[in-house]
């Protein structure tokens, strides 16, 4: 990955939010609220030119941006940090961090990553050209997305030693994790399943629950992170093309350390995370997902165990941990499309629930010109 300043890139290309507004607007639906005097969705005193958004979030710039935000090589966001953006501030809401521009373009081949303790809100005046890829997602042992593991998460009960842990809820429920039916660890109970949630902003996913120490009191395999949350605005087009990806999923669940009289059990995937899409026209070619990531494998008495696999494509499920023991216990498959989240295997330990799929919502008309969403809007 190509580490570019973040003031080198946003500092000059961005208009910085100075007085900002979160609004509600109705969730899972294709159309656009009735746009107010401006045209875009303001009222009251949030009206004016500087307005942007018709749906769940709207944001209000000092300032028109003038200049355009082109991605032409692989380019990592914290959006935590100040100097990339200025988060969106309400007494009652958390803060999100918004970068706008006139046009905004990522080439092929190129991906913008966003981190950090914020969700992502990109603001175009004109169109928004997704050719390569945004990527919001968490993945195993690196990235955690933009703005996941809110605290309105609610995550399953905790798996007993050996058990496996649930995988992560939010746009639906995770899959529970297995327990132990053999062994030192014999009727060892896994994880219930994180339910899903009633999102009315714009939040990351929710992280799987870690796998239950083994018999040594180690080596439970901890629980995958929750996909992130990004939302874009364009007053006149978004378009996805046929290489183009937008992923906010949730990451597999870690695998667990053997022991002699019982393994640990597998960590539960992260459930994917949220995805917002606001224009007049929106025509998605590509792939735009957040789904849920694969259980960890439970550890036998001589083999550790291993990860639950990453999301890689909307429209497949990612895989629980397998292994090579005969005994271990696999991690179950996270959520894709309307697919749920698999449950983990009970054997001499328990294997991680799959994560849940995370939520897109879409305001405006949308065209599905061969490109595959999921969950659907």
């Amino acid at each position: 990955m190509v580490a570019m300043s973040v003031d080198r890139l946003f500092g000059v290309a961005v208009a910085i939010v100075a007085a900002c507004a979160f609004q509600h607007g109705e969730q899972g639906t294709g159309d656009a609220p009735t746009a107010g005097s401006d045209g875009m969705g303001a009222t009251g005193s949030d009206a004016g030119s500087n307005c942007f958004g018709t749906g769940l979030v709207k944001v209000c710039l000092s300032q028109q941006p003038t200049t355009p935000l082109h991605i032409t090589a692989d380019t990592d966001l914290d959006t935590g940090s100040a100097s990339a953006c200025q988060p969106l501030t309400s007494a009652s809401q958390t803060g999100l961090c918004v970068i706008a521009a006139t046009t905004v373009q990522v080439d092929a081949s190129h991906t913008l990553f966003a981190h950090g303790s914020m969700p992502l809100v990109i603001v175009a005046t004109q169109m928004i050209q997704i050719d390569g890829k945004i990527d919001v997602a968490s993945h195993i042992g690196a990235q955690i997305g933009a703005g996941a593991g809110p605290t309105a998460c609610t995550p399953g009960a905790a798996p007993s030693m050996c058990g496996g842990g649930g995988g992560g809820g939010f746009g639906t429920p995770g899959g529970p994790g297995g327990g132990a039916d053999t062994g030192g660890c014999n009727g060892a109970t896994g994880g219930s399943a994180g339910q899903a949630i009633a999102a009315s902003s714009l939040l990351g996913g929710c992280a799987g629950t870690t796998g239950g120490v083994n018999k040594n009191g180690t080596g439970g395999g901890v629980g995958g992170a929750g996909g992130g949350a990004v939302y874009l605005i364009s007053q006149t087009a978004i378009d996805v093309s046929s290489n183009g990806v937008i992923d906010a999923s949730g990451a597999g669940g870690g695998g667990a350390v053997h022991y002699n009289n019982g393994g640990g059990g597998g960590g539960g995937g992260g459930a994917g995370g949220m995805i917002g899409l606001d224009a007049p026209m929106i025509t998605i070619e590509g792939q735009v997902f957040a789904n849920g990531g694969g259980g960890g494998t439970g550890a036998d008495y001589s083999n550790d165990s291993q990860a639950g696999s990453d999301p890689t494509s909307a429209s497949s499920a990612a895989a629980g941990g397998s292994g090579n023991g005969t005994i271990e216990a696999f991690g179950g498959a996270g959520a894709y499309e309307t697919t749920a989240a698999g449950s983990g295997v009970t054997n001499y330990s328990g294997g991680g629930g799959g994560g849940g799929v995370g939520i897109v919502v879409t305001f405006g008309t949308l065209s599905l010109e061969g490109g595959v969403v999921s969950p659907s809007p």
